[in-house]
């Protein structure tokens, strides 16, 4: 507990450092300062490279053991990317924390020096810890995983993809 209360303090003390010397940067910064708040760490960290990136507090235990896992798999996790600007939507869960990118070059695109596991394996292990891999989408954006499901899977009865197949299936019986 003291030592959650101290990184606590410590982030509030570099927020004002921050917003004494560099006006400008404390605004950078200031979209961050929410994920801390609720137990004093938002941060997931690769135990084999030490690439760091923060997201929402309440979600950095179940990224965090994703990370762990992926790396048990065999993968190293050379950059991630958390918190971002922006307004959190279905569409965009980085600005609220809830997203993580692992070795993205761009969407659905990742380092291949990183070793993730294949897009079934690596939605398996997400969604042991109650993640969803952007690889399952229609629009796949593998290495991206979240808390939730803004979309259903490509190929799911949900999904978009299925609902259009159905209706011209049945428009055309």
């Amino acid at each position: 507990m003291k030592v959650k209360s101290l990184m606590a303090a410590l982030a509030v003390v570099y927020m004002l450092v921050v917003a004494l010397a560099h006006p400008a940067e404390a605004k950078r910064h200031h979209h961050r300062s929410a994920a801390f708040e609720a137990n004093g760490s938002g941060i997931v960290i690769s135990k084999k490279t030490g690439a760091k990136a923060h997201v929402g507090a309440s979600h950095a235990a179940a990224f965090q053991a994703y990370i762990d896992d992926l790396e048990a798999h065999g993968a190293a996790v050379r950059f991630m990317g958390g918190i971002r600007r922006g307004k959190c939507w279905s569409g965009g869960m980085h600005p609220c924390g809830k997203a993580l990118d692992v070795c993205q070059l761009s969407r659905g695109r990742v380092d291949g020096r990183c070793h993730l596991p294949g897009r079934q394996a690596i939605a398996s292990i997400a969604a042991q810890h109650g993640l969803f891999e952007g690889g399952q989408w229609c629009h796949s954006d593998y290495g991206h995983a979240q808390v939730g499901e803004s979309a259903a899977a490509c190929g799911s009865s949900n999904s978009l993809a299925a609902r259009r197949r159905h209706h011209l299936k049945v428009a055309n019986q």
